[in-house]
């Protein structure tokens, strides 16, 4: 077993919530079909996230810098199991432009519902990062000086936050912060 260090530099922080299974909604497989070019062994994606997301959830950073919100997550895994795109697959999860998203109050995943399919079909109590998807749209609305924005961005939050389940605000203390200070705007 080859034992790597997985440094992996997370945009925005905060913006992140962790989803149980029990906690999204689901239909149909979404998966069905998708990834018969390019197999995707879902248990070794699921072992390799699984201690990546909890350093993250727990705040155990390599490193942090301020100056552009970004922290390194470091943390040892066997990579040798794993092909070209199962490791994209695995850091795919913590990148925010390809992040699995939503927001905690939601039912419905906006984006990444293939992977959380794969990775909670094999290990169904794992928790997955989930980039919430009003903190990005109140952070361009704060770039493009935005009043209108923010103020929507302010009154979904108000809204949604009562709506989420106590266990998703327990284990997302970050961005249960950053949703409330929005929220009070």
């Amino acid at each position: 077993m080859k034992l790597e260090q997985a440094g992996l530099w997370i945009r925005h922080p905060d913006r992140y919530w962790f989803a149980g299974r029990e906690d999204v909604q689901w239909g149909e497989n979404p998966a069905t079909g998708r990834w018969d070019e390019h197999p995707i062994r879902w248990d070794l994606v699921a072992a390799a996230a699984r201690p990546l997301t909890e350093a993250f959830r727990l705040g155990q950073w390599r490193g942090y810098d301020s100056s552009d919100d970004t922290a390194e997550l470091a943390v040892a895994f066997d990579v040798t199991q794993l092909t070209t795109d199962e490791r994209r697959t695995v850091a795919s999860l913590f990148w925010s432009a390809n992040a699995i998203t939503a927001d905690p109050w939601a039912s419905e995943l906006d984006n990444g519902r293939h992977r959380a399919w794969g990775i909670w079909s094999v290990d169904p109590s794992i928790i997955l990062p989930v980039e919430c998807g009003t903190l990005g749209y109140y952070a361009s609305y704060q770039e493009e000086d935005d009043p209108a924005g923010i103020a929507a961005c302010a009154a979904i939050a108000k809204e949604g936050l009562p709506c989420t389940a106590p266990q998703i605000l327990d284990r997302s203390v970050r961005c249960t912060k950053a949703l409330r200070t929005l929220a009070a705007l």
